[in-house]
């Protein structure tokens, strides 16, 4: 009986952490590398300044986007494409 309260724990937890694998959101790094986010991490997105004199990122970076944890990322695809493949629960207010 034990084993199989066992298995189906395993069952429970690798079919939770497929599910929670299946809702981040896949975007490019400045080097090309993919870089998958948890959407619920994101806290905001924000478009660089096209003026180059106020510029303090490269000009290929088309979004920043900031993550719960302080930190931000800055990635190749423009942030109203990233808003796009956001999930519909986070566009909910």
């Amino acid at each position: 009986m034990g084993g199989l309260i066992a298995r189906l724990i395993c069952i429970v937890l690798a079919t939770a952490y497929a599910a929670r694998a299946m809702d981040l959101v896949e975007l490019h790094t400045l080097d090309g590398g993919l870089v998958q986010i948890n959407p619920n991490h994101i806290v905001g997105l924000r478009t660089p300044s096209k003026d180059r004199a106020k510029r303090l990122l490269s000009m290929d970076v088309h979004c920043i986007i900031n993550m719960a944890d302080g930190k931000f990322l800055t990635v190749l695809e423009p942030c109203a494409m990233v808003e796009a493949k956001l999930p519909q629960v986070r566009k909910q207010p």
